[in-house]
């Protein structure tokens, strides 16, 4: 049978590892860059059909709705922190997971690159185009990078001839695949553009060649055990089915990852409000969802 969790012990895990609680709060750009170091990785801001962390509700110490006007502190803090963090190099920045901004600590982003069935290898993206991995528009923009180095959104677009009238949306679709295979990130922001604000795009091969050597080291079966570690450990528990959203895994493959780890004890099945099927971390059965 399996072990039995209450939703309440479980929100409140969650509220405390998430910093989603007053006293776990995030007031400064240092306390910015701890809390993606401790999360592993966080989205700018929540994404509604997947549990994780979030800048914007820790910087808010709790849930809170999106400000309908732009002059907020809250609000202010996160966009600045959100680019200052992957400028100073001290996170990796992009549309990684969900296609969502994400916020990716330097230890973490090799296990999601080594984990991701999505992720190109940098030394093989000329073989991913030919296989039909890689769009005609995502190869011309990576090549641009490769060639020129970290260039702003409006020179990225002339620099790939993609500057013509209803070219944009390529633009985009072609940057979204290439964060999408871990070959491209936001570096910086830049002024060059009407509205004085505009991400600065680079090849990651470039950028953090390091992380992605340690990429290369690991396997996919180690990268997704040390995920699973973590991820459960931060939220208490969750479906197979989330955590197949938030990362992309395909589902027979997480089942053959989580069978061990289950069966050693390395992960619990439990069940939540009547509904079995979730899979829990150790550390938060014993806490008994209080951290």
């Amino acid at each position: 049978m399996a072990v039995v969790v209450e939703p309440a012990a479980l929100t409140a895990w969650r509220a405390w590892q998430l910093h989603r609680h007053p006293e776990r709060a995030v007031r400064t750009l240092t306390a910015a860059r701890a809390f993606v170091e401790a999360v592993g990785f966080a989205f700018t801001f929540p994404e509604r059909t997947v549990t994780a962390p979030d800048l914007w509700s820790a910087v808010n110490g709790g849930e809170r709705a999106l400000p309908e006007h732009l002059d907020d502190p809250a609000l202010d803090r996160t966009w600045e922190w959100k680019d200052r963090l992957p400028a100073e190099r001290q996170v990796v920045y992009g549309r990684f997971l969900r296609g969502k901004p994400t916020l990716v600590a330097r230890w973490c982003w090799p296990l999601l690159v080594a984990a991701s069935p999505q992720a190109i290898d940098p030394e093989e993206w000329e073989a991913a185009y030919a296989e039909g991995r890689l769009s005609a528009d995502a190869r011309r923009v990576y090549a641009v990078l490769l060639d020129r180095g970290p260039l702003s959104k409006p020179a990225l677009r002339r620099a790939a001839g993609l500057d013509r009238a209803g070219a944009a949306p390529r633009l985009d679709r072609a940057l979204a695949d290439l964060q999408r295979a871990f070959l491209v990130g936001v570096v910086g922001v830049s002024d060059d553009n009407a509205w004085r604000y505009c991400f600065v795009y680079g090849a990651l091969s470039q950028w953090v060649p390091d992380l992605l050597a340690q990429a290369a080291t690991i396997s996919g079966q180690t990268a997704m055990e040390r995920l699973l570690d973590h991820y459960l450990r931060l939220v208490g528990a969750a479906t197979p089915a989330a955590i197949v959203r938030l990362f992309g895994w395909p589902p027979t493959l997480l089942e053959r990852r989580l069978a061990p780890l289950l069966t050693t004890g390395q992960l619990v099945a439990v069940a939540v409000a009547g509904q079995s099927g979730w899979v829990a971390h150790p550390d938060f059965l014993r806490a008994g969802g209080c951290p």
